[in-house]
Order: C-alpha cells, then structure tokens, then sequence
C-alpha cells in the first residue's frame, strides 16, 4: 500500500487478516469477554444485525430525504450509534473529500470533539485491573469525569503523589475485539453504505487502509514510544541548530500499559481556535511551519 493507492486486492487481504485476527482473538488463551465465555458466535450474530437494523433505517431516510444535508445529519448519528469503530471511520473520513461529498465531510468532523464518554466506574476498573492497584494507591487524586471523551478512549487529570500533574488516558473495554469484528462485518454493509452517502471511490479499500492505523492506535504502549521519538526527532530546530518550541509531554511508564497511557499534562490551545491563538499573541507563521 505505500507509495502506492490502495487496491480492491489490497482489501480482499487486508478481510482475510481481520478474520484470522478476529479467530486468534476468540481462541486465545488472554480470557476476554467473548472467549470466556463461548460469547463469540453470539456476538457476531447479535452485532450483525444490530449494524443491519441501521443500514436499513439509513435506507429509508435515503429514500425520504432529498436534502443532502439531512442526510449527512442521519448518517452521523448513524455512526455514533454504531460505536467506536464507526465514530472512528467518521472521522477519518471527514477528511477525505476526494471520497464523500464535501456536506458529508462538514458533517462527521463533528465527530472529533463531541463524543459520549463510557461510565468512569469502567475506566476505574480498566486502570486499577491493569496497574495492579487501588485507585488511591495510584494518585492523589483524579477528576471524578473524564475531561475529554474520544472514539477509542478518554482522558482524566490526576495528580501523582509525588504531586505532578498528569493526563491519564483510558481506553474503551473490549476494543481489540469489537474493533476486529465490526472491521469485519463492515464487510457486508460498506456496499450499502458508499450508496447512501455517495462515496466517490470504492469505500471499503479506503476504511481497511483505515482499519490497519486503528489497530496501531488501540496500543497506548506504542503510542507512548512514538511520542519519545517524536521527542527525539523534533526537539532540535533542522541541522540541530536550536531547539524549537515544539512541546513533547512525558511518558510516566509505571502508570502506562497498552490501554492506559499516563503523560505529562500541559494546557494547550487548539490549532482552530484563532482567536485564543491570538490572545496568547503566538506566532501562526512559525506554528504552521514547525507543525
């Protein structure tokens, strides 16, 4: 795939790896949910027609609906609806005019910030599960609600006992899992999918070229890696003359594991929000050429 576009074999390789991952999943010996439990067949089927219950609800407002905008409306709440995996689709997709329409990509980018958090008893339980401790012996504190909620986790502010200030990030329970089966099951409906929303270009070569980053994306381990080579890399101005003032937050590695990441908290702006930018009187012309 790289240097090169995405083909329809490409995809027909990338389904056949999902069903041998999904199948290692089920027969592992890692005790999930599914595996514990015999859940696994049972699950695709419920999953299954779960998914189709949606694409059928989009069929109709496709036939009701001639504005292209209500129809973008329907298919993002579409996706919220679906979960995590289709959350995650929509808001890559909102940046691919070259594949939806341009309504389509106004639409899902309200994906990227306006997610619904899981129950934090959930991410508690995540954490002190992983870490091997009681919340209390972890933090000194942390925020009783998440500060930030995304497709494939969320965020809480916590402070060490040592007193730092930390951002302690949980993932969604059951992600590996639900992400390969919808991965799969996908499959069947992109068809349907592309139509509704009149995707330009073959839709599901696009979303398994997708697929393969979340799986990347759901090991918080090598997230934190990649952002000490970030560090490394970027921590220099060009010739390593000078450092830039590009910010990298700290790894906590004792409180990390691959669906807990602890990082050094730091208040920041974000890169739309022009007028705190110019409030904070920052240079954009040097912002947009070290980013």
């Amino acid at each position: 795939v790289h240097g090169g576009r995405p083909s329809s074999e490409y995809a027909k390789i990338r389904k056949e790896s999902l069903e041998s991952k999904f199948r290692r999943i089920l027969g592992s010996s890692s005790h999930t949910l599914f595996a514990d439990r015999g859940f696994g067949p049972f699950l695709a089927v419920y999953r299954a027609a779960t998914i189709s219950y949606h694409v059928v609800k989009l069929t109709v407002w496709h036939l009701l609906l001639s504005d292209v905008h209500k129809r973008a409306e329907k298919f993002r709440e579409t996706l919220i609806r679906l979960g995590p995996f289709y959350i995650k689709l929509g808001q890559a997709l909102s940046t691919r005019p070259d594949i939806l329409p341009s309504a389509y990509c106004q639409e899902l980018s309200k994906l990227q910030d306006q997610i619904p958090p899981f129950p934090t008893r959930k991410a508690i339980r995540t954490i002190e599960s992983e870490l091997g401790s009681r919340m209390s012996d972890l933090f000194a504190d942390i925020s009783p609600e998440p500060i930030a909620a995304a497709s494939l986790g969320q965020v809480y502010k916590a402070h060490l006992h040592s007193g730092e200030l930390v951002a302690i990030k949980v993932q969604r329970p059951g992600m590996a899992p639900l992400l390969t089966l919808d991965a799969l099951l996908f499959n069947m409906i992109g068809g349907q999918l592309k139509r509704f929303a009149k995707a330009r270009k073959d839709l599901l070569v696009a979303v398994n070229e997708i697929v393969r980053h979340m799986f990347d994306e759901i090991d918080y381990v090598l997230e934190g890696k990649n952002a000490e080579r970030f560090a490394i890399l970027y921590s220099q101005g060009s010739g390593g003359e000078g450092r830039t003032s590009i910010k990298v937050p700290k790894v906590y590695w004792t409180y990390t594991r691959k669906s807990i990441l602890a990082l050094e908290w730091i208040d920041g702006i974000k890169l739309t929000d022009a007028e705190r930018i110019s409030k904070a009187n920052l240079n954009r012309k040097k912002m947009i050429d070290e980013v």
